[in-house]
């Protein structure tokens, strides 16, 4: 594939909070900010904000057709695209060097949960990749693109996303059956030996995967399980009848949404807090700050009992934005006028802002995908367009 023939793929990177590579003495530049408010212990309303420092980019990596960074894993960079039938892969250590020669191939990526360290298609050391290139059909590689393993699913008449556990070794999918008459659970081993079977009420979608259980839900319950298949636990949370849910990766918290608001559980299903109305709902990893996007541009954040820490309204939808894993950064990329440039701005636990990064205008910027990701360690921001 010639990536040099994509539109986009530039790898902007960002140290946070005086890292290297942050400007020693950042000059100042306007600000296109919102309006923030801060929590009700420490009420500020900000009408007329100071001008942010402005900042460049500690490393820029060109690299056109790839899309988010899906994690960083000790001193990695793991970057994947989906172009034109062809799935990418790019590792790059914290200076921008690839660490691994890139490769491409066929088939889609499997899966699509994003959990922690946890991609729902890699295992969480990135040795192992799913790639899903068929129907039923799949492949193991290790990150150097070589095979591993491949075959092809027999359980069932179709399968839905098919995933690759923590650990490796195990297949997840949920299948129709061959009479048609319902939908099993069905996990297996590579070589496509039944490890152990849900069938009717008692099969359902994976939420959530760790080394240590699996959470799976249906219209009709929700609950945890062990990596065997057995030892369920029904959380009183109802069944999957809301819009979304999201689990924080440690599992400490579940979260769900739909268009009059959502709720926020603990890991026992114990409810914690309601939810404002919102299109989608995000958690931080230990589940302590839930960021709720209201629509329009509006953001706000929330403590784990439910109370706003902070609100953002931007003047129109942002481009792109990313939650750091602890849920003490924000990140939110903009399209300034008049110009179509991209202004990147990353904002405190408080919900004031850090720095700015004015970045060059986009060709066909209405038709660009934009975005933007925090490092695992809280070190760096990307932002990808």
């Amino acid at each position: 594939m010639n990536w040099r023939a994509m539109l986009f793929g530039l790898l902007l990177t960002f140290a946070l909070f005086g890292c290297s590579g942050l400007p020693a003495t950042p000059k100042a530049a306007p600000p296109e900010q919102p309006q923030a408010v801060q929590s009700a212990d420490k009420p500020s309303a900000v009408s007329t904000p100071p001008a942010v420092p402005a900042v460049q980019p500690t490393w820029t990596y060109d690299a056109p057709g790839v899309r988010t960074p899906l994690e960083r894993t000790g001193p990695e960079i793991i970057l994947n695209s989906y172009q034109g039938g062809s799935n990418a892969w790019l590792f790059l250590d914290a200076r921008g060097q690839a660490t691994a020669p890139s490769f491409s191939l066929g088939g889609r990526q499997a899966g699509g949960l994003r959990h922690g360290r946890w991609q729902g298609s890699v295992t969480p050391d990135f040795s192992r990749i799913l790639v899903q290139t068929g129907e039923t059909e799949y492949k193991v590689i290790d990150r150097t693109g070589q095979t591993l393993w491949h075959g092809q699913l027999r359980q069932g008449k179709t399968g839905s996303d098919l995933y690759l556990l923590p650990d490796g070794k195990t297949l997840l999918t949920t299948v129709t059956n061959e009479n048609g008459d319902g939908i099993s659970t069905v996990a297996t081993d590579l070589s496509d030996r039944v490890l152990w079977k849900l069938e009717g009420n008692q099969a359902g979608d994976l939420l959530y995967a760790s080394d240590k259980e699996l959470i799976l839900g249906n219209y009709d319950a929700v609950w945890r399980m062990g990596l065997d298949g057995k030892g369920r636990k029904d959380l009183p949370v109802g069944g999957l009848k809301d819009d979304g849910w999201v689990i924080s990766a440690d599992g400490s918290a579940i979260a769900s949404r739909n268009k009059q608001g959502g709720k926020l559980f603990d890991a026992d299903g114990r409810l914690l807090a309601q939810l404002p109305a919102g299109e989608t709902v995000e958690l931080s990893s230990d589940g302590q700050r839930v960021l709720v996007s209201l629509g329009k541009g509006g953001y706000t954040m929330l403590d784990r009992q439910g109370r706003e820490l902070w609100r953002l309204s931007f003047p129109a939808e942002l481009s792109a934005h990313a939650l750091s894993p602890d849920g003490t950064r924000f990140l939110g990329v903009s399209r300034s006028k008049p110009d179509e440039s991209l202004l990147a701005t990353l904002y405190d636990r408080t919900g004031k802002p850090v720095w700015q990064s004015k970045l060059a205008p986009i060709p066909d910027f209405p038709k660009a995908q934009v975005e933007a990701a925090i490092d695992a360690e809280n070190r760096l921001a990307y932002v990808i367009a």
